[in-house]
């Protein structure tokens, strides 16, 4: 029998319910090569499956939906690693979007960087009233590499994504439902009652019908991004070149305020 405990990502199935539970706690389920490889495996398995007619992504209770990638694990790459740790990623998230059924984020805590950027690869958002969120990669010296600029953008708009971007602000679930990054916002004490009333109004509609309203969307937001994401691609793998990565990722895990010198 596997230990869950140690598991990246705890996947059960639930009647018509794919549950995969984000199960890194004590890095904040920072996104790293294990739960990816497990989220895709999960994916992959449930693709042709009819059976299951949503997927929910969550994470254990704790103070974390996911707090980004793995930093630890991103500090050493220079630009080729980068780029192989991008498209990874990446594949991640374009099998989440891609998915022929529902997938719905359900956030409660920090969603940072890579978590947000998990969150809007998923259909629908909902979230706590002590969730918060942003895209802090420019306080590392590199930018959003997993859809953060050309998805986000094509979600929110360019004047809100960019914003976000640009400052690495962190926004409180207030701020989130007003730009449309997220799509429900409830208390942190109804959220299990609420998780379990969206999940089940899901399994009970046509499969059908939502998998065509799902690629009609998807097409609509594949349109809006698709030669933007070769650029950001690039561009983060070329951050991995300069000093400044390497940085203000070392200042983070030291805890100090990064000195940045543009090289």
């Amino acid at each position: 029998m596997s230990n869950v405990a140690a598991e990246p990502v705890i996947v059960s199935r639930r009647g018509a319910v794919l549950h995969l539970i984000l199960n890194r706690p004590q890095a904040l389920n920072a996104v790293d090569a294990s739960v990816i490889k497990a989220m895709r495996t999960a994916l992959r398995a449930a693709q042709n499956d009819a059976d299951v007619r949503v997927v929910a992504i969550s994470a254990v209770p704790g103070r974390a939906f996911v707090a980004g990638a793995d930093i630890k694990e991103m500090l050493p790459n220079g630009p080729s690693d980068a780029e192989g740790m991008v498209r990874d990623i990446r594949t991640l998230y374009s099998a989440i979007h891609n998915f022929p059924r529902p997938v719905i984020a359900f956030i409660d805590g920090l969603c940072f960087g890579g978590g947000v950027e998990l969150a809007i690869a998923c259909d629908l958002r909902i979230a706590t009233d002590r969730s918060q969120f942003g895209l802090p990669e420019v306080t590392l010296g590199i930018l959003p590499g997993g859809g953060g600029t050309a998805r986000l953008a094509a979600m929110i708009g360019v004047n809100a994504a960019r914003r976000l971007c640009m400052t690495g602000k962190v926004i409180d679930a207030s701020e989130a439902l007003r730009l449309n990054l997220i799509d429900e916002l409830h208390e942190a004490d109804d959220f299990e009652k609420t998780t379990e009333e969206r999940l089940a109004a899901f399994a009970e509609m046509s499969p059908t019908a939502l998998s065509r309203i799902k690629r009609i969307f998807r097409r609509i937001i594949d349109d809006a991004s698709e030669t933007l994401d070769e650029v950001e691609a690039y561009a983060i793998a070329q951050c991995f070149a300069g000093e400044d990565q390497k940085e203000g990722m070392t200042a983070f895990i030291e805890k100090r305020k990064p000195v940045f010198t543009g090289r």
